[in-house]
């Protein structure tokens, strides 16, 4: 039932070689998300596949982002307090509670501190993305995902380094006497390109 499969990689010539190793099963398992962490998965047209967040109340916000890459699909999810978790409670095309809005991102579905008041110490978020359309592939839709929580505070006059993969989003956030009579905001990018935006 829980047998090791090992894999054996082989390069015979004298030059070096780069690879990507992936392994993934078929399982209606629900995966569960961590933050800050992509998982790049592909399905098949009516597919679904599930996915599990166990989000604290003390983390006040957040957000789930599905990327299609090839193809295209649907995002929902819905929020239960802690439950034994099985299929029935996972969203469905017409029985959901949060459904992903379209960005230039990619699908995104905003968790805000309103929502988590629910959640008494803790809840889970369970998500199911399906397989709507192949676009111009012939065999799968491959998508990635990716979960963010809470956005980290940074301080006055103290520089933060961070680093961000493609298609992930950093949340922060910083406060101001009302003493204060202008801000000043920059970002500079050591290696590849990241946007900013504010509110």
């Amino acid at each position: 039932k829980n047998c090791p499969i090992y894999i054996y990689v082989e390069k015979k010539s004298m030059s070096s070689a780069q690879y990507l190793l992936i392994a993934k099963s078929k399982s209606k398992r629900p995966f569960l998300l961590n933050s800050g962490i992509i998982t790049e998965n592909s399905m098949l047209i009516k597919e679904q596949h599930y996915y599990i967040i166990d989000h604290n109340q003390a983390k006040k916000s957040g957000y789930v982002l599905v990327k299609f890459n090839e193809g295209s699909g649907h995002v929902y999810m819905n929020l239960v307090k802690d439950v034994a978790i099985n299929e029935v409670y996972f969203p469905t095309e017409t029985n959901y509670t949060y459904k992903g809005n379209d960005t230039y991102q990619g699908k995104i579905i905003q968790i805000e501190s309103l929502e988590l008041e629910q959640c008494e110490p803790s809840c889970k978020y369970l998500i199911t993305v399906i397989g709507s359309s192949l676009g111009y592939q012939n065999s799968f839709i491959y998508y990635s995902i990716t979960y963010s929580n809470d956005a980290k505070q940074i301080h006055q006059n103290i520089p933060l380094h961070d680093e961000i993969k493609a298609g992930e989003m950093h949340y922060y956030r910083t406060y101001f006497d009302d003493t204060a009579t202008s801000l000043y905001l920059s970002l500079y990018c050591s290696n590849g390109d990241a946007d900013i935006y504010m509110n």
